[in-house]
């Protein structure tokens, strides 16, 4: 199986969260020594301006828009008062922020439902068509739906609508960056006069063009300065740390250091995570990994909780960052690989791999994941029905290795062992010697199931074990799936075996069971 940590590059691209479930930090204003023309609270005026002429639930959804990008204001308290008089008739969408106090909301989850939340939006906009926070929330559900250019249209549209709100540009960035466009989204930042001043979308900037080696305009000029600070405040955590991730992959290790360090004064759910992955990566730890993280901190906790061993708890952070970014293909990979290695829980890794295909039907990860569980939960059928067919051309080299090791796993759990081993074997050949990783992953399932298979003996398996892990670590291959498997071959040879005998009251006929 595959796993999301697999990639050699992460950077603090903006986490996307409905409107009413972003945190207010990222919502709220900043004093800024820019020009009135160029403050964006000049947004906020001609909004209101409008809805004191004609108000109507188009201009006032406009205003709240903008309060969106500055944050609570006085001048806005005749339009947010409206919508509250009339939050039955309009969508929550818009309304509830600001209304009620944010509470933990469900996220639909199947077709079904979110077929219902789509046409409840649909609906919604067609009172309010200029409504950028209602365009942003329904392209984020088609997104969830897997519906891409349902949802590229739509986030267009949002930024077409307010070109200089925070909110829908870093939502419009996660977006393109989701779709591998990540040129769209740095087009659309780098336009926007907001930019010039405000440190949440100079980060968005920084990491965004890092994430496919683009020249960075406007946040990289604030790398002296804040290199510089003794203390940082949240604003400026993930701008920091997109700049330490920058510096820390050009070789500035101690500029590095220093960014990282400001970025987790007052962290961001997203630069703490960034930290923690620089952690696992890199020689140098950032942040303790035998801490415990916040139980809002999903992607962080995840890699912390499988370096303290805590599998279940990474499950568990799993699932939630899975609900936090229901689009994103990376929470449903990281969650069924814990589950296939560690837990060995076949049908929870499942629930992801089906929960992650909704957004991102053709993910050749989550494809070969749902495969690998579907033939460790017994249901051979279905995997050969959906086996990758040998011999497809594909773009990606890797690809027929796991292919490869996939049609040998299957071929053993079927109790055809000489063709898995053939498979096996072509797998672990020609993952030599260019990806000793997979090469690792290949062997080790090889291992596993000759050994399940009651090939090998325990004897067998210790000197096998001893060879393997000595050529491994001189490939300099990622141990994790190797020590993951030794750990468990190791228990099952370990168990104290027990032999029961107990009477048929019928026949008398003595049955021995063999207890392990």
């Amino acid at each position: 199986m595959e796993r999301q940590d697999d990639v050699t590059r992460r950077t603090v691209v903006p986490r996307w969260r409905a409107f009413r479930e972003t945190p207010l930090h990222e919502l709220r204003s900043m004093t800024t020594k820019s020009t009135t023309r160029d403050r964006p609270s000049h947004i906020l005026d001609a909004a209101v301006r409008q809805f004191e002429k004609s108000p109507t639930a188009y201009t006032a959804a406009e205003v709240a828009d903008a309060v969106s990008l500055l944050g609570h204001d006085d001048r806005a308290s005749a339009a947010l008062r409206y919508l509250q008089e009339r939050r039955d008739a309009l969508m929550p969408m818009v309304t509830e922020r600001f209304t009620q106090a944010v509470k933990q909301h469900s996220h639909p989850a199947s077709p079904t439902e979110l077929r219902g939340a789509i046409a409840q939006k649909r609906k919604s906009l067609i009172d309010q068509p200029r409504n950028s926070i209602g365009h942003v929330e329904i392209a984020r559900l088609y997104a969830v739906a897997g519906q891409a250019k349902a949802a590229d249209r739509h986030m267009e549209m949002a930024v077409k609508i307010s070109p200089d709100s925070r909110f829908v540009l870093r939502s419009a960035a996660r977006l393109f960056v989701h779709y591998d466009r990540p040129e769209k989204a740095l087009y659309f930042l780098q336009r926007s006069n907001s930019i010039k001043h405000d440190p949440w979308l100079m980060a968005a900037e920084v990491a965004v063009a890092d994430s496919f080696g683009e020249r960075q305009e406007f946040g990289i000029r604030q790398l002296k300065r804040i290199s510089g600070l003794e203390h940082a405040s949240i604003n400026y955590s993930e701008l920091a740390s997109a700049l330490g991730a920058l510096e820390d992959r050009n070789g500035a290790h101690k500029i590095a250091r220093k960014l990282i360090r400001r970025s987790l004064d007052h962290p961001t759910e997203n630069s703490l995570a960034q930290a923690v992955w620089m952690s696992t990566k890199a020689k140098h730890q950032f942040v303790d990994l035998n801490l415990n993280p916040s139980e809002q901190a999903y992607e962080a906790g995840v890699f912390q909780a499988i370096h303290m061993k805590e599998y279940q708890r990474a499950d568990r952070f799993a699932w939630n960052w899975l609900n936090d970014e229901p689009f994103s293909s990376g929470p449903a990979v990281q969650g069924s690989f814990i589950n296939c290695t560690f837990t060995r829980s076949y049908s929870r890794a499942l629930a992801f791999c089906e929960r992650g295909l909704i957004s991102n039907p053709d993910d050749d990860t989550l494809q070969n994941n749902r495969i690998f569980s579907l033939i460790m939960c017994g249901r051979l059928d279905e995997a050969q029905k959906i086996l990758p067919v040998q011999g497809k051309l594909v773009h990606d080299p890797q690809r027929p290795i796991f292919d490869l090791a996939l049609h040998g796993l299957w071929h053993f759990k079927s109790g055809n062992f000489s063709e898995g081993r053939r498979f096996y074997r072509e797998a672990a050949e020609r993952a030599l010697p260019k990806y000793p990783n997979l090469y690792a992953s290949a062997i080790s399932h090889w291992l596993e199931n000759e050994v399940v298979s009651g090939s090998v003996d325990r004897a067998e398996f210790e000197q096998l074990s001893f060879q393997l892990e000595d050529r491994l670590k001189k490939l300099k291959a990622d141990l994790t799936i190797w020590s993951a498997t030794r750990d468990f071959l190791q228990l099952q040879y370990s168990a104290p075996t027990q032999v029961r005998t107990i009477v048929n009251p019928r026949t008398g006929e003595e049955i021995r069971f063999i207890i392990r």
